[in-house]
């Protein structure tokens, strides 16, 4: 497949959408609260806590999932 080819394909293709919601926690002495994530072949990071929306689900309702999970 020749570049320009490529490009027009990666043009065509709609770019995918993923809604996610996210909560800032922060304890009892004012700090803030991040979960640490791993992912094979990547990095260790933090992140708060949250997740993907499901769909027909509201962003207050994906997070409380999220935090009773």
């Amino acid at each position: 497949m020749g570049r320009e080819t490529h490009q027009n394909l990666k043009a065509s293709v709609p770019p995918a959408v993923r809604r996610s919601a996210r909560a800032l926690l922060v304890d009892e002495q004012q700090r803030l609260v991040l979960i640490e994530r791993t992912t094979p072949r990547q990095p260790v990071y933090w992140t708060t806590l949250g997740g993907v929306m499901e769909d027909g689900e509201s962003a207050v309702a994906a997070v409380r999932r999220e935090l009773l999970r």
